[in-house]
C-alpha cells in the first residue's frame, strides 16, 4: 500500500499545468504515487502531463475519460484506483508550497494519536493570488472572515457553507471508504468529504498557506473570484448611482433571490443524501433539507443563525473589498480587463 497518494483531475489546464505538477513532485516529502484524471481536455493538458510524470520518477496512472464527465466524477474515478494510506487532492492550476506535504503527513500522524481508525481530514489555509501568482491575499480564511475554529467542529456550519477547500486537503483512506460512491446531488466533492469527516471522524486546521490558490478567467472550483469583482462593479455602477437605482432594482432582488434559490434547493439535496452515510443525523439533516427546499426567508435565516452569510455572497464581498483595499481602479482593469 503506497503511504501518500495525490490525486489530480485536469480539463484544458495546459496553460499552468506543469507548473503544478513540478510543484508536486519537488515537496520536502514526496508523494509515493499520483494519480491523474484528464476530463476528455481538447488541449494537450493530457499529453504535456504524462511526458512529465515520466520524467518525474514519481510511480503514476494516468487516465483520460473517453467524454467530459465534471471534476467531481474525474476526482470519484482517481480516488477508486488509490488504497494509499493518505491521499491529498491537487486542482489544475495552482502552485503547491514545496512543504505542504510535510506538513500535512505530521499533522496527520498527530491525529492518529488518539484517533485510531477513524475517518481523519486535515487542511490548510491557502493564498489568494492573480494568474501571474502575485498574491492578492495571505490567508483566504481571514479573506473571507471565516471562524476556522466554530466552522469546522460544527457540522451545522459545514452543512450551511463549505469552508473546507478541496486542493489543501488530505484524508485518511478510511474517510475515502465512507465517501466513495459520490451521490448525485453531492455539490462538489470536498464538500462531501468534509461532512462526513465532520460527523464520523476529527478534522484538523493547519493555520498557513500551503497553496497558492491561482484565480484566473478559467477556474471551474472554488468560484471564480474574477466574476466576483465583475459584479462588484456592476453593482458599484447601477446602484451607487442614484439616477439608476430604480431601474436596476428589479435585476438587484433577481440576483439576491431567485438567482440564489437553485443553490438552496442543490444544498438541501445533498443534506438529504447525507442521511444514507449518517443517519443518526436524520432529524436535524431532513430539518434543514425542509428549510432549504423552501428557498426562501426562512433558508437565509437558517444560514445566518448557524454563523455564516449565504456562501457566494460572502465570497464576493469579501474578495472585492480586499481588491479595492490593495488596487486602484486602473491596476484593477490590468489585472482582470476593462470592467466598464
Amino acid at each position: 500500500m503506497d503511504k501518500i497518494c495525490v490525486v489530480i483531475t485536469t480539463y484544458n489546464g495546459a496553460r499552468y499545468i506543469e507548473e503544478q505538477i513540478n510543484s508536486i513532485c519537488n515537496q520536502t516529502v514526496k508523494p509515493n504515487r499520483i494519480i491523474l484524471i484528464d476530463d476528455n481536455s481538447t488541449d494537450n493538458s493530457f499529453e504535456r502531463c504524462v511526458a512529465y510524470l515520466e520524467n518525474s520518477g514519481i510511480p503514476y496512472i494516468a487516465e483520460k475519460n473517453e467524454h467530459n464527465m465534471g471534476y467531481m466524477r474525474a476526482f470519484e474515478r482517481a480516488l477508486s484506483l488509490t488504497t494509499a494510506k493518505y491521499i491529498a487532492f491537487s486542482d489544475q492550476d495552482d502552485v503547491w508550497k514545496k512543504d505542504k506535504l510535510e506538513y500535512l503527513l505530521e499533522g496527520m500522524m498527530e491525529l492518529e494519536k488518539d484517533s485510531t481508525n477513524i475517518p481523519l481530514l486535515i487542511f490548510s489555509d491557502v493564498s489568494v493570488t492573480n494568474e501571474r501568482l502575485d498574491v492578492i491575499a495571505p490567508s483566504f480564511n481571514r479573506l473571507q472572515k471565516l471562524n476556522m475554529g466554530k466552522n469546522i467542529h460544527s457540522f451545522p456550519a459545514l452543512c450551511a457553507q463549505n469552508v473546507i477547500p478541496g486542493m489543501s486537503m488530505m484524508i485518511n483512506n478510511k474517510l475515502r471508504n465512507l465517501a466513495l460512491p459520490f451521490p448525485e446531488t453531492a455539490i462538489h466533492h470536498d464538500w462531501w468529504i468534509a461532512l462526513i469527516a465532520a460527523e464520523k471522524g476529527r478534522i484538523r486546521y493547519i493555520d498557513l498557506p500551503l497553496v497558492l490558490y491561482r484565480q484566473h478567467f478559467d477556474n471551474t472550483i472554488g468560484g471564480n473570484l474574477y466574476d466576483d469583482l465583475v459584479w462588484f462593479n456592476r453593482i458599484r455602477r447601477n446602484v451607487l448611482h442614484p439616477g439608476k437605482i430604480r431601474e436596476y432594482w428589479p435585476d438587484l432582488k433577481y440576483e439576491l433571490y431567485e438567482n440564489y434559490r437553485p443553490n438552496l434547493v442543490k444544498h438541501a439535496m445533498q443534506k438529504k443524501d447525507l442521511i444514507g452515510v449518517i443517519p443518526e443525523k436524520r432529524d436535524f439533516l431532513m430539518k434543514t433539507y425542509s428549510f432549504l427546499r423552501q428557498g426562501g426567508i426562512s433558508s437565509v435565516i437558517w444560514l445566518f443563525v448557524h454563523g455564516v452569510l449565504p456562501p457566494s455572497w460572502q465570497r464576493k464581498v469579501f474578495f472585492c473589498i480586499a481588491l479595492l483595499k490593495k488596487y486602484s481602479k486602473e491596476d484593477l482593469k490590468e489585472f482582470c480587463g476593462d470592467l466598464d
